[in-house]
C-alpha cells in the first residue's frame, strides 16, 4: 500500500466548516468521475472542486504529494486504510492510476471475479482443514481478506485470506480462479509488507528515519525480498523497498562532515536561492540521510519538510559529504512538475 506508501503529507489538508448537510455522492465515486486522465491541471482542478463538496478544502499554496494527500483524505472519510473496504481499496486505486500517482493498481475490482467472497472463504477453510487437520474445522476464527493483481501489473485478479483461528495459528490462502493456488502457515506478522507498515507505524515515514534506521533496514532488505518474491507475496511497496536496497544508505565516517555542520550550510543555500527572509526556516522538519555510491563518493541529503514558506514549502539539499559542496537544491512546489518523486526525496 505506500500506502504506501501511506503518510508523507506534503499537502496541508484544512477540514472546512460544513455549515450544512455533507454531499451525498461517495467521495471516491465522485472524485474518480471527475477524472478524465486528459489534463492534469484540469484534473487536479476537478478533484479541488469534488473535495470542496465534501466539505474538504486543498490549499494552492502547500500542495505537494497528491497521493498522500488524498490518502490522509480517504482516511478521514472512511478510517483506517486497512480497515476499508474492498470496494474502497480498488477505487482509490484506480483513482491513483488516473491521476499519475501510480503505475498501475494492486487492488482490483473483486465483482469482477467468477467467485463471491463467502465462496472462495469456503475453499480457503476446507483447503486449510484438508492439508492441517480436522482442528482447524471450527468456526472460531477471523480472516482478512484482499483482492488483488496475480502479479504486479496484471490485471487478473485473486483472492488473498488471512486466517487466524483462536489457538493463534494464522495461514495465509490464495483464491485464482475458484482454485486455491497457496495455503501455508504464517507468523501473525510474516510478510515484508506487514513488517514496513508496522516499521513506519512506530517511526513515521521512512523519509523520516534516522541515518541510522534507514541503511540497517537497507542492508536487511535484499534476503527479505528474495523471500518475498519466493513466496510470492503481493506487496504495495515492493518498488519502494527495492530501491532503498539500492539506495546505498551508510553512515558518515570521520571525514565526512557531520550532519550539525552540513545543515547550516544546506538551509543558507535554501534562503539564498530562493531569496528568503532569515528565520524562515525555524517551523520546518528536518531529516537526513547519508549514502554512498558504489564508486565510493558520499552526499548528505537534507530534507526539509512543512516549512510554512509558499516560496520553499517543503524540499531537499544534497551536499558533498566531505567538503560540503552543494551539489543540488529541488523544491518539492504547488505545481503537479514541481512535485519531487518520491524515491528521490527519502
Amino acid at each position: 500500500m505506500k500506502k504506501r506508501i501511506a503518510g508523507f503529507l506534503s499537502l496541508v489538508m484544512l477540514i472546512a466548516s460544513l455549515g450544512g448537510a455533507r454531499a451525498e455522492t461517495d467521495l471516491l465515486e465522485g472524485l474518480l468521475a471527475s477524472v478524465d486522465g486528459s489534463n492534469a491541471a484540469n484534473d487536479l482542478e476537478m478533484v479541488q472542486e469534488m473535495l470542496a463538496t465534501h466539505g474538504y478544502r486543498m490549499e494552492d499554496n502547500d500542495a505537494g504529494d497528491l497521493y498522500d494527500m488524498l490518502l490522509a483524505i480517504c482516511e478521514q472519510e472512511y478510517g483506517s486504510y486497512y480497515g476499508w473496504t474492498l470496494s474502497q481499496r480498488y477505487r482509490f486505486d484506480a483513482l491513483m492510476v488516473s491521476l499519475e500517482q501510480m503505475p498501475y493498481p494492486v487492488n482490483l475490482d473483486s465483482a469482477s471475479d467468477g467467485l463471491e467472497q463467502e465462496q472462495a472463504l469456503e475453499a480457503a477453510l476446507a483447503e486449510i482443514v484438508e492439508r492441517y487437520g480436522v482442528a482447524y474445522g471450527t468456526g472460531d476464527y477471523t480472516a482478512a481478506v484482499s483482492y488483488t493483481a496475480m502479479e504486479r501489473g496484471s490485471t487478473q485478479g485473486m483472492w488473498r485470506f488471512g486466517v487466524e483461528f483462536a489457538s493463534g495459528d494464522c495461514f495465509a490462502v490464495h483464491v485464482l480462479r475458484g482454485d486455491v493456488v497457496y495455503c501455508a502457515p504464517e507468523k501473525k506478522i510474516g510478510s515484508l509488507e506487514a513488517e514496513y507498515n508496522e516499521l513506519c507505524k512506530q517511526r513515521g515515514a521512512f523519509f523520516k528515519w534516522s541515518p541510522e534506521e534507514k541503511m540497517a533496514y537497507a542492508n536487511s532488505l535484499p534476503d527479505k525480498l528474495r523471500i518475498a518474491q519466493e513466496k510470492n507475496e503481493i506487496n504495495m511497496s515492493y518498488d519502494e523497498l527495492a530501491a532503498i536496497a539500492q539506495y546505498g544508505f551508510s553512515l558518515p565516517g570521520s571525514d565526512d562532515l557531520p550532519q550539525e555542520e552540513i545543515t547550516p550550510i544546506a538551509l543558507q543555500a535554501v534562503q539564498a536561492a530562493y531569496g528568503l527572509s532569515e528565520g524562515w526556516h525555524v517551523h520546518a522538519e528536518i531529516y537526513y540521510s547519508f549514502f554512498t555510491s558504489q564508486i565510493g563518493e558520499s552526499r548528505w541529503r537534507v530534507i526539509i519538510w512543512h516549512t510554512g514558506d509558499s516560496a520553499f514549502p517543503s524540499g531537499i539539499v544534497e551536499l558533498n559529504a566531505r567538503s560540503g559542496e552543494v551539489l543540488r537544491i529541488a523544491k518539492n512546489g504547488t505545481l503537479p512538475n514541481e512535485y519531487i518523486p518520491y524515491l528521490e526525496r527519502i
